[in-house]
């Protein structure tokens, strides 16, 4: 049995934690971690994840050893966990070595995958640090990699089995009672006569289709407009109030400058936020681009045609939201008007942009090997967006992306 993503398990891992049950958790994962890798360096790795206080991380994480151990149980249904989040170029070759040794123990397109993984995040260190030395061979090698799995992935193309079930629907479980309280909150945080905060994604589907928060839902999704004093004014207030940032993501885009050389270039994307009752907000830093808005991850970019805000109220509180609502929730899910209660971010939103940068490539590969194997659909939409988007042309990853 595969332990599934739920609202009680998100709260639960959001929720502050004693440092007793994290250092007492910390031993556990460390023990644990050498029984099922036989690493040491991969222990420290997961140690440090539950004694800072990141607990999804350090359970995906552990999730993640222990499929890919001497076990192979999976526990957690996390197939797209970045398993190199955070790493150092040292961590990083630790769990190079260890896929290494276990590569005979699954897929030939999934050890490629979890490969194009590693090479992605080196890239990225390698570039952030300023080191031109071996770029150039490591991104000819996330390219040979990545034509590999394509290739293997395109001789496969016949065998993708076909569902013999409907996907797991999510229980009506989030709570609204917690919910408005932590709105309300931030609401009184940044007053939106003075911050024009307002409701998107799956907060504003909730609000339009059925007049109050999904049931179905994880967290609450809010968008802002970006300018670089009104985000530095928000991080500072929100330093100062009860709610905790569990991340500030960035939306990661990688460029040539003038002399050819190699750039990260980042921008604010997400402030992920906790109230202690333990409900998340995703706080979306959208951005203006021409005629569309468009808001992001570290991977991500969803983008939207220019609208105009209106007030609403939600579960009794008064919220902007974008004033043609129609045309913004089918931009965003197509027919917003029948429930789906198992949604993709990355395979369910038409307006997806597939992020310019080696980890998005990596991820979003990961994704067509593993629904090789498991969804023939999700497959040939994934496959088709790869194509329109340009990042797949004659069954190779395009090398003129950057």
């Amino acid at each position: 049995m595969k332990l599934q993503k739920s609202y009680k398990l998100v709260e639960f891992l959001n929720k502050p934690h004693s440092r007793f049950f994290k250092y007492g958790l910390s031993v556990v994962g460390y023990v644990g971690a050498v029984s099922v890798t036989g690493s040491h360096q991969l222990a420290k790795i997961l140690r440090a994840d539950f004694i800072d206080n990141e607990l999804k991380t350090a359970f995906r994480r552990a999730g993640w050893m222990l499929a890919k151990g001497w076990l192979r149980k999976e526990i957690i249904n996390d197939p797209f966990f970045n398993f190199t989040e955070g790493l150092s170029a040292d961590q990083l070759k630790s769990v190079e070595t260890f896929l290494e040794k276990h590569k005979h123990k699954y897929p030939q397109t999934i050890f490629i995958s979890d490969q194009l993984f590693i090479t992605a995040a080196v890239i990225h260190l390698m570039i952030e640090k300023g080191a031109s030395q071996q770029l150039t061979e490591k991104i000819t090698a996330f390219y040979r990699l990545a034509d590999q799995l394509l290739e293997d992935l395109a001789q496969k193309q016949s065998e993708i089995p076909v569902p013999d079930k409907k996907l797991k629907q999510r229980p009506d479980d989030f709570c609204e009672h917690k919910a408005t309280q932590a709105l309300q909150d931030f609401a009184k945080l940044l007053p939106n006569n003075q911050f024009t905060w307002y409701v998107v994604s799956g907060t504003l589907l909730g609000l339009h289709r059925e007049g109050a928060f999904l049931k179905h839902d994880y967290d609450i999704d809010l968008g802002i407009n970006y300018t670089p004093e009104l985000y530095q004014a928000i991080t500072k207030l929100i330093d100062t109030s009860h709610f905790v940032v569990s991340k500030l993501d960035h939306y990661s885009e990688v460029i040539k400058n003038d002399q050819g050389q190699y750039q990260l270039k980042k921008r604010p994307a997400i402030i992920k936020l906790i109230h202690p009752n333990g409900i998340s907000i995703d706080l979306f830093i959208h951005h203006q681009d021409g005629d569309l808005l468009w808001h992001g991850s570290s991977i991500h970019r969803w983008e939207n045609k220019h609208y105009e805000l209106e007030l609403r109220d939600l579960a009794g509180i008064k919220v902007l939201a974008p004033q043609n609502a129609d045309q913004y929730l089918t931009e965003n899910y197509g027919d917003w008007r029948t429930p789906v209660k198992a949604f993709d971010c990355s395979t369910g939103t038409p307006n997806l942009v597939i992020a310019k940068n080696f980890l998005s490539l990596a991820l979003f590969l990961k994704r067509l090997a593993v629904f090789s194997d498991t969804n023939p659909l999700e497959y040939e939409k994934l496959r088709k967006t790869l194509n329109q988007q340009a990042i797949i042309k004659n069954n190779t990853l395009n090398k003129e992306m950057f």
